[in-house]
């Protein structure tokens, strides 16, 4: 019996996904529930198995090409077997969008009704996806001079959404050959760097950020990082460092502060009672925020613990998606570089973000004696449609004064 090898759909956001790797060659054996490739989608790397046992007849996409989710990717059965006219009628499936309904009229519409209105190559249908199909029609663009970036050149929805960022002159660029007699290198845009495009410029487009920068006296949170290490190894402590204190910090004070524990969707704030705290990680394939959701429930030491698990899931990219979604306020940390200060992007819906910098060096008077004592600059980004300056301000305030005043055993919660 033929059987198909499906891409899941891991998330509500995902379109398509890489072939990262296939570990079994066409024309060997496969057994049911064995991994027979690797792919990544937009937020995370995952195994897909044989839904079957069976002969692997036939691999339909390669290593390196991008694939729309609920494609068939392989096809598993007996030698004898044919699958000639399975791949006909997948390609018919792909090519030909099936009834749409328009935005504006929310009629019914097929790809015969669209003369007049979307312009099609030679006659011929061009291959779009029933997504990006319906995308075009909404915007009444021409898709016969567009150039997909899916496979076999089938035009997705991303696809539409920069040609209609380009009718409107949101991009602009310089034509690779406008620029004479210099020697570069194209490198594609896709997987992970190509989400991250997107969203970042997606993100400044479509909220109204601020950037606060304050700093804090860090020398009673060094303190207590020294304390802390010094009772590792005699209490079975993970490895906090500042980075875990802050963001536990920061945790008390969102609880506090559920107007910038919120999203703004729609023309609505929604405001939550629990803390998603999301955290920037830099791994080899670019950005990856993780979520410790309900982290107000956590330790210190449990949280500790649970940031380093999910770091560690992004660098060997284990990390499932769900630990990657449902976020409510992001921190970001680029002090390990030396930045002092700098102006995090908002991770939409989100209403606000905390960069950390480094530690710097001040001269403070002391009793008639000069002293330096560190501080850490911190850098807050929040959405003015949601929360104005001041309220902004008094919430960095409350989170320096609690970090100033760190007084959290490992066993306590925010």
């Amino acid at each position: 019996m033929i059987t198909r090898v499906i891409v899941p759909q891991k998330g509500l956001s995902d379109e398509s996904c890489l072939i990262q790797e296939w570990k079994k060659r066409e024309g060997g054996r496969v057994t049911e529930g064995e991994i027979i490739c690797v792919v990544e989608t937009n937020k995370a790397v995952f195994e897909i198995e044989s839904p079957t046992s069976g002969i692997l007849l036939k691999i339909l996409h390669k290593e390196g090409e991008e694939v729309p989710v609920m494609e068939t990717i392989a096809i598993i059965g007996e030698p004898h077997e044919e699958y000639q006219d399975l791949l006909a009628k997948e390609e018919t499936r792909k090519d030909v969008p099936l009834k749409l309904k328009s935005e504006t009229t929310g009629e019914a519409i097929t790809a015969d009704q669209l003369e007049g209105k979307i312009k099609m190559d030679q006659g011929r249908h061009t291959r779009i996806s029933p997504r990006a199909f319906n995308l075009a029609l909404s915007k009444n663009l021409d898709i016969s001079t567009l150039k997909g970036s899916g496979p076999q050149g089938r035009i997705i929805e991303r696809d539409i959404q920069e040609a209609i960022q380009e009718m409107n002159h949101l991009t602009t660029a310089t034509p690779v050959e406008k620029v004479k007699a210099q020697i570069y290198q194209e490198i594609p845009v896709v997987g992970i760097r190509k989400v991250i495009a997107e969203r970042m410029f997606y993100s400044l487009q479509n909220a109204a950020q601020l950037t606060l920068h304050a700093s804090f006296s860090a020398k009673r949170i060094m303190e207590y990082r020294t304390q802390l290490k010094e009772e590792k190894e005699r209490l079975s402590y993970p490895d906090i460092n500042i980075n875990h204190l802050i963001m536990f910090g920061i945790i008390k004070v969102l609880l506090d502060n559920p107007a910038i524990n919120s999203y703004y969707q729609k023309n609505k704030i929604i405001q939550f009672k629990e803390v998603h705290l999301g955290f920037a990680v830099d791994t080899t394939e670019g950005l990856k925020v993780p979520v410790i959701h309900q982290a107000e429930q956590y330790s210190l030491v449990q949280f500790a613990r649970k940031v380093q698990q999910l770091t560690q899931q992004c660098l060997d990219r284990s990390i499932s998606p769900e630990d990657l979604e449902g976020g409510t306020f992001t921190v970001t940390n680029l002090g390990s570089l030396g930045v002092e200060y700098f102006t995090p992007i908002l991770n939409t819906p989100q209403t606000g973000i905390i960069g950390i910098g480094c530690p710097q060096w001040r001269p403070m008077v002391q009793t008639n004696i000069i002293e330096f004592s560190p501080y850490i600059g911190l850098s807050l980004t929040f959405d003015h449609r949601v929360i104005d300056g001041a309220p902004a301000a008094r919430f960095l305030q409350q989170v320096i004064t609690i970090l100033e005043n760190f007084a959290y055993q490992p066993d306590d919660r925010p």
